[in-house]
């Protein structure tokens, strides 16, 4: 109706064949999927009821065009149910051809697949999150960032940690893919990675977003939601999730499982060990005397947060 249709039919008989993969078609069939898809409203998210006992993955991404399609084949390998499987991904505006590359990607995912849709919302990571978890249908909700691949059968594990009443909130343990740096990797990443997991548990019950935090759509509902903020969201949701089951009788916890979610190491290869380290405890601490998250990205970035806005 837009043109996006005839631009994708376009491409999709006139560009290469992609990689074989058991969940994509070869480029006989890809024609046939856009028109599939297109009609049954596949390409653009709908709300619809959320299914008992089903798990909804949501990804934010900005300009993560390799990193994103790469978690995508990862979390269709690594579902222990890939078909029961929804993919929620929302685009915070990219300016690489991400938002392009995910919806050709949702117009041609075949039968047996996970489900995935694609959204778009300004604002930064947390207007994103919430977007997505209030689009996505499952019951269950895993967080995941874009460079992040979930541990093997992390459907079954989101849900085995959900299932326990006394959990509030769900995370992986933390490890960085040493198979992404592009030299050795750096001294230090081990005690980063010490760090991250010490961070999460007992006594400080912290796990960032790059853990892969899971929830009930239920009770992150009642907790109201992700934060629409710029950053730091994980750091409040933690929080609300987790006074939330403080207050519950009887009293809900974390739970921080063994399996570890592999976050790429690029930000530390990029910039270093020690910048990165003492950069998020000083972010942290800002947070914690008060400034706010607008002001936190500002300082993160060197630019003022995106205009917050939302659109399928």
């Amino acid at each position: 109706r837009d043109g996006r249709f005839y631009r994708y039919l376009h491409d999709a008989v006139d560009s290469p064949a992609p990689a074989r993969t058991r969940c994509r078609p070869s480029r006989m069939w890809r024609v046939a999927a856009l028109l599939h898809h297109w009609q049954q409203g596949r390409v653009a998210p709908a709300l619809g009821e959320r299914r008992a006992g089903s798990v909804s993955v949501v990804i934010p991404v900005y300009n993560e065009r390799e990193s994103i399609l790469r978690t995508l084949e990862l979390c269709r390998r690594r579902a222990a149910r890939p078909s029961e499987l929804e993919i929620v991904v929302v685009d915070g505006g990219s300016t690489d051809g991400t938002a392009e590359a995910l919806v050709e990607e949702a117009a041609a995912a075949e039968d047996g697949c996970p489900t995935l849709r694609v959204l778009s919302a300004r604002g930064g990571r947390g207007h994103a999150l919430r977007a997505g978890a209030e689009a996505a249908r499952g019951e269950l909700l895993l967080m995941l960032h874009a460079e992040c691949a979930p541990p093997p059968a992390f459907d079954e594990l989101c849900a085995q940690t959900l299932a326990d009443p006394a959990v509030a909130l769900g995370a992986f343990s933390f490890r960085i893919d040493r198979g992404s740096f592009a030299k050795a990797p750096p001294r230090g990443i081990g005690f980063v990675e010490r760090f991250a997991n010490a961070r999460a548990r007992a006594p400080f019950f912290m796990p960032y977003g790059d853990q892969g935090l899971h929830v009930r759509a239920a009770d992150l509902g009642e907790a109201g939601g992700v934060p629409a903020v710029a950053i730091m969201e994980d750091v409040v949701l933690v929080r609300r999730l987790l006074a939330a089951g403080a207050r519950a009788s009887p009293p809900r916890q974390l739970l921080v499982r063994d399996e570890a979610v592999e976050c790429s190491g690029r930000r530390w290869e990029q910039h270093g060990v020690v910048r990165v380290t003492v950069l998020n405890q000083l972010f942290m601490l800002a947070h914690g005397l008060g400034f706010s998250p607008d002001d936190i990205y500002t300082a993160y970035y060197g630019k003022p947060p995106p205009t917050a806005a939302a659109g399928a």
